[in-house]
């Protein structure tokens, strides 16, 4: 009898270690579902592989929204039931490069602002098109005066002022466009870089832009150049410097002062960086400039942050077998804790998948695949066509952390039984505590002359 109960008692932790252990809703993060053939060449206009740039996620409509080269749109999706829905036309589409390899293709980035439901995005053409949601099409067409493409952009949305990158002029420059009037304030050219302009954030807390420089004279590696909207004109403000093995392409911010920079570090594109060079992520302290090096994930293009899992998510696509530049390519959706500023998880992706936008209320990420198709991943429940299974809703986001050692590569997200940081469950610690009351009664029981039942129990002898 005493076996069958020490035998039982086994059974119940262990149950109780699988099931009690895990933090609510820890699957892994991986692949559920493929929407196929957004992306695809259906105009026969693109080079065979799908043209794509940044995507975005809008909570208040439900869609995901990705800039689509290949047939010269925006396209839609429904992140609730994982869907393509439809096109906006009207764009660039895949172009050849203008005089010294500047870019012409369009759409590139892009942003929706609310409540006006518009979608802001910028063209191969210097342009940047107004999209009305409602309708469906474009409704403002604002040339920034260039001669290649306005790329990436951003919205303050206190002052009501888009800030877009054009990035592939002879003098890189910023353009700051009104959205309530639709028309250009000013231009604020950044002669320092010496590799174009990338990604662009603003900041409620500050009121400041922030972009992603990828070089500059100063910074090899790179910086996050620091904008002023509200003076007249916007103006600079200084460069916080980045690693020199970083070269900024990404850029999105996490709790405050935190922002997650998507390193590119192209393995063979910049003689900086030469074979052996360690790829790497920063999480970027915007006040004081500090920054932590995430060793187990880089390459990246487009990032994001997820406040509905408190996540960072990152579209990898130059990651690489040995995570050093030169070795082969093995792209990933890379994951990193906000709250503790640590690495999560590398979940495989494919060449070329360098976009990713998130939902954040079914934590599912959208990540463009280079054969036309969107890849859905997810730590939630998912039926393919079906409503994406709300996760439950995570504790409100404590006060960024100090940084902690860098985690273990893992290839999976989403915690495992008893990993540091999970909570303990009710259950779990009353069948510990009973396991431990039994144990020491049976042990005291065999110093006073029981030992039998203590052997046949399985106990040591005392």
């Amino acid at each position: 009898m005493q076996r069958k109960l020490w035998l039982v008692m086994l059974g119940l932790v262990g149950w109780a270690l699988i099931t009690g252990g895990r933090h609510a809703g820890a699957a892994p993060t991986r692949l559920v579902d493929v929407v196929p053939d957004v992306d695809a060449n259906v105009t026969l206009t693109a080079p065979p592989a799908a043209s794509f740039d940044i995507s975005w996620v809008d909570p208040t409509t439900n869609i995901y929204y990705l800039a689509d080269r290949s047939n010269a749109s925006v396209d839609l999706i429904d992140v609730r039931s994982s869907t393509f829905t439809g096109r906006i036309l009207g764009f660039r589409g895949v172009q050849p490069a203008g005089p010294g390899g500047g870019g012409r293709s369009g759409p590139n980035g892009i942003v929706v602002i609310q409540p006006q439901n518009q979608l802001w995005a910028g063209d191969g053409d210097s342009t940047v098109k107004v999209v009305d949601l409602t309708k469906g099409t474009i409704i403002n067409t604002i040339s920034t005066s260039g001669t290649n493409r306005a790329d990436e952009l951003a919205y303050d949305a206190k002052d009501g002022i888009i800030v877009i990158a054009n990035d592939a002029e002879a003098t890189p420059f910023f353009t700051f466009i009104s959205t309530i009037n639709q028309t250009i304030i000013s231009q604020l050219p950044y002669p320092n870089t010496t590799n174009g302009l990338e990604q662009a954030v603003w900041s409620p807390t500050t009121g400041h832009f922030y972009a992603a420089i990828p070089q500059s004279q100063a910074n090899p590696g790179g910086e996050i150049a620091e904008l002023d909207p509200t003076t007249t004109p916007p103006s600079f403000v200084r460069a916080l410097a980045l690693p020199a093995n970083c070269i900024p392409h990404g850029l999105a911010l996490g709790p405050h002062p935190n922002a997650i920079v998507g390193c590119s570090t192209p393995a063979a594109a910049n003689p900086t960086l030469p074979a052996g060079t360690q790829i790497i992520s920063v999480i970027l302290n915007i006040v004081t400039g500090a920054t932590t090096t995430i060793p187990q994930v880089g390459g990246s293009d487009e990032v994001w942050y997820n406040p509905g899992d408190n996540r960072y998510y990152l579209a990898a696509n130059t990651w690489t077998t040995t995570g050093l530049t030169g070795a082969p390519l093995t792209p990933v959706l890379g994951i990193i804790d906000a709250g503790s500023n640590t690495f999560v998880a590398n979940v495989p992706t494919a060449i070329g998948a360098h976009s990713v936008a998130v939902d954040p209320a079914n934590q599912a990420a959208f990540v463009p695949l280079p054969n036309g198709a969107i890849g859905v991943f997810t730590r939630a429940a998912f039926t393919p066509g079906a409503p994406l299974a709300s996760a439950p809703a995570p504790a409100a986001p404590a006060a960024p952390a100090a940084p902690a050692a860098p985690a273990a590569t893992s290839s999976g997200g989403g915690g495992c039984a008893l990993s540091p940081g999970a909570p303990w469950e009710p259950t779990l610690v009353g069948l510990l505590v009973a396991m431990g009351v039994w144990l020491g009664r049976h042990r005291f029981r065999g110093r006073r002359g029981t030992s039998g039942e203590a052997l046949q129990s399985g106990c040591p002898r005392a």
